[in-house]
């Protein structure tokens, strides 16, 4: 049974009551005199305020652009694990090149590039990835990815900013999470009931905390093999060992 015809149903149903109550008064409006204008206008308008409810409903939470159906999420989530391995693969595809935010060079002094965590007690995602050149040269190349960020079936994807990542002393490449976004509002249920348009409240909950593994910034470097990268925090990422 779809979604749709889920949240359909209530209104169904009561639009074949209203019809059956409405045909029965009519039928039994000379005993009841609610043959006259103003009587017929007022059912009138409750039938077509009815019918328009069942219209717009749908619209309305159709146009809620955060909310995606099971099969949607479970299927953004798969693609967010298969770009994962992509990555660490170093086997990125032309499909994997639509979550790229930002790419650049940097040339390095010394033979040490630094991971550094700007907030040690803030948590961030294992990130950053790094695939070995046979490259001489001091030149770092990096490109930035953000998978979507999906939560509770929600799609928060362009409310949720990338880690903020920054060069310095020439050889310490620094991570820093982006401002917190806190959501707060209320959602409309699908269940069914006597009260299809009640809705109940959504707690207000911090991104830093609930977003998880549901979506990540993942920063993938190519780096000289000469240099040798010092990572304090955790922040590189490894593919599975194979046993």
């Amino acid at each position: 049974m779809s979604l749709w015809f889920i949240t359909m149903m209530p209104f169904i149903i009561y639009l074949l009551i209203t019809i059956i109550v409405v045909r029965f008064i009519f039928k039994k409006a000379k005993h009841f005199q609610l043959t006259k204008r103003p009587t017929k206008i007022i059912i009138g308008i409750y039938i077509v305020l009815l019918v328009a409810s069942v219209a717009l409903y749908p619209a309305l939470t159709s146009s809620n652009s955060l909310y995606l159906t099971d099969e949607k999420a479970k299927k953004q989530l798969k693609l967010n694990k298969v770009f994962e391995q992509n990555a660490l693969a170093n086997k990125l595809t032309e499909e994997d090149e639509k979550y790229l935010v930002d790419k650049w060079t940097y040339i390095l002094k010394g033979g040490e590039l630094y991971l550094k965590q700007v907030s040690p007690d803030e948590y961030i995602n294992e990130q950053v990835i790094v695939h070995w050149t046979d490259n001489r040269k001091q030149q770092i190349e990096g490109k930035v990815y953000k998978t979507r960020n999906i939560l509770s079936n929600m799609d928060f994807s362009e409310k949720v900013k990338p880690t903020m990542i920054s060069w310095s002393d020439e050889h310490t490449l620094n991570f820093e999470n982006p401002d917190s976004y806190t959501f707060e509002g209320n959602l409309f249920t699908d269940e069914i009931g006597l009260f299809p348009f009640a809705n109940r409240g959504f707690d207000p909950f911090d991104f830093d905390k609930n977003i998880g593994a549901d979506g990540s910034t993942y920063v993938i470097l190519k780096v000289p093999k000469h240099i040798n990268v010092i990572d304090e925090n955790g922040l590189r990422m490894y593919p599975p060992v194979e046993y």
